[in-house]
């Protein structure tokens, strides 16, 4: 039993520790910061070409006034329509292209809302609003690299601005470039100390570069900010797993998840925090919830894995296992923790397979896999009572 007691112990550290670093790069930008970029109204140029009797640009005019009174009162669809008449009549107008952009976004034509941006910025390159709104377009499209140039370029124009800094510093996130998200957000928050969406990011950035300390101070001003967001509980909860006080971390965990009781990565959360306090049960449940959400939550699955592993319902975590690996195979943990449970239900062929894929992937797992399989008082099965 003794053995038995090791191959889960080498099971539940790898994947509590990947699942920890589990974080969505993806942190969802605020959409309030797309909702402030204000519709372009027709500027001095603009007006003068349509008043010298240019009757194309008079006609155009007309359109893209009508346009920006119709997504004034909600019709978004319609207002597009006017902004793609103006540009049939005359493409010129910057304002034109930049609101037909901006309706795109907000319909989800993301490619569309890059054509338009791109247009109004050969435009206006100027324009610090074109290129914070491209890259929020750029952003949905997942194209993270193409949205932190535009993002760039906007902090480039506007370095002195919390939002321009705000932006930037997600996109850093998106790319994973953690000490450049922290650097930004900070900065943003240097010209406006109570700008929320910084305050977030900057709590999600310290936790995810493991600065727990950092984390639990930043993800606190955060929530005392906004006591009705989820996200910096849930970072704060993170945070003080980290630290290894696990009942701190539980306490944020399970406020975030009243908050928002339906985010998947909120209850794999509760899911390790439960486990790390070794109650096993409790632990499932947020797993199978957290499964509910998203079936397709590879944190949950191992969560799931491992959890019945401790439970000594071995089928089961070889299934669910086997669902993770089938759903990701370039998932190492997924494969090192099927390769464990089958040691443990004696299935040597099942982890050898696992073994050879870790082998493949060149990865360390496949050394520690090949070691656990070929010692001694493993190999010698027979002595493990079947669960």
């Amino acid at each position: 039993m003794r053995v038995l007691r090791l191959l889960l112990m080498a099971l539940v550290v790898v994947s509590f520790a990947n699942a920890q670093q589990s974080i969505d790069k993806s942190q969802e930008v605020v959409a309030g910061e797309i909702e402030a970029a204000d519709l372009s109204e027709p500027d001095a140029s603009e007006l003068a070409k349509a008043n010298n009797g240019d009757q194309r640009s008079l006609a155009a005019l007309k359109e893209l006034e009508k346009g920006n009174d119709l997504w004034r009162s909600g019709e978004i669809k319609e207002s597009s329509a006017c902004f793609q008449r103006e540009i049939n009549l005359d493409p010129s107008f910057y304002s034109a292209q930049f609101n037909l952009g901006l309706s795109h976004l907000y319909t989800k034509q993301y490619g569309r809302a890059v054509q338009a941006f791109t247009v109004a910025l050969r435009l206006r390159p100027e324009s610090v609003s074109a290129w914070q709104s491209l890259g929020f377009a750029h952003y949905y499209r997942k194209q993270y690299g193409k949205a932190l140039e535009a993002f760039r370029k906007a902090h480039r124009l506007a370095p002195e601005e919390a939002v321009t800094n705000n932006n930037l510093g997600f996109a850093y996130l998106f790319v994973s470039q953690l000490q450049d998200a922290i650097a930004s957000f900070q900065n943003a928050l240097k010209f406006d100390s109570g700008f929320g969406p910084a305050l977030n990011g900057l709590c999600s950035a310290q936790a995810l570069a493991k600065n727990a300390n950092y984390a639990v101070e930043a993800c606190l001003n955060a929530a005392s900010n906004d006591p009705d967001a989820a996200a910096p509980l849930y970072f704060l909860g993170l945070a003080y797993m980290d630290l290894g006080q696990l009942e701190k971390g539980l306490a944020a965990l399970q406020q975030a998840s009243r908050i928002e009781p339906r985010t998947a990565r909120i209850q794999v959360g509760l899911g390790f925090a439960f486990f790390r306090l070794k109650k096993y049960r409790e632990a499932l449940k947020h797993f199978e919830q957290a499964r509910r959400l998203n079936a397709k939550a590879q944190h949950a699955l191992l969560g799931l894995g491992v959890s019945y592993a401790q439970l000594k319902d071995y089928n089961k975590a070889e299934g669910v296992l086997r669902e993770a690996v089938s759903s990701d195979p370039d998932n190492p943990v997924a494969r090192f923790n099927l390769g464990i449970v089958c040691l443990v239900r004696r299935h040597r062929d099942c982890a050898l397979s696992q073994y050879n894929h870790l082998k493949i992937m060149d990865h360390a797992f496949a050394k520690t896999l090949f070691t656990t399989m070929f010692r001694d008082r493993v190999v010698d099965a027979s002595r493990l009572k079947n669960p």
